[in-house]
Formats: C-alpha cells, structure tokens, sequence
C-alpha cells in the first residue's frame, strides 16, 4: 500500500439533511462524477486512517470525491461504500 493521503485542511463536510432522513430515505445509486452536488445516502470512511470523509446527509463536494479517489488509488479500504471500487455511489433521490 502506497503512503496515505491526508485529508486537506479545508476538507469539510456540509450536512444538508438528518443522517437518519438521508439513510432510511429513498436513494439511488449514480456514478461518482454525477454525484457531486448531491446528498450523500450512505457513509464512507477510508481505513486507514478510518475517518468517515462522508456521512448520509452530507453534501458531496467534489474535493471529498477527489480525496476518497486518492485513497482507493493508495490502497485503503472504503469502509461502507456500496461499490468498494468507488464507481458509484448511493445518493438521496431528488424530490
């Protein structure tokens, strides 16, 4: 496994929607690109270093994706992803 990335200082998460509202709620499932902008239905954390970098509720910014990316590129597991590969992700569908 590669050296794993650190998280960058601005990294910040914007929770937009109750974590239970966002988990229990209706989702589907769109290609990370397509995610951006979107409210994340499920949780991510990269391990290591095992911090969830994304919460159900969570806005999706682009520099979390990005982070996210780095870390399955350097070896860490993406603790609770629905695709391991990070392809896709669940996202709350729009209302």
């Amino acid at each position: 496994m590669s050296a794993v990335p650190q998280p960058a200082a601005a990294l910040q998460a914007e929770p937009v929607l109750a974590p239970r509202e966002a988990f229990l709620g209706e989702g589907e499932v769109v290609r990370v690109d397509e995610a951006v902008d979107r409210i994340s239905a499920e949780a991510i954390a990269g391990y290591p270093p095992g911090i969830p970098a994304l919460l159900p509720g969570d806005r999706i910014a682009a520099e979390v994706v990005a982070y996210l990316r780095e870390l399955s590129r350097a070896g860490a597991r993406l603790h609770g992803a629905s695709d391991p590969s990070f392809e896709t992700v669940t996202v709350v569908r729009d209302r």
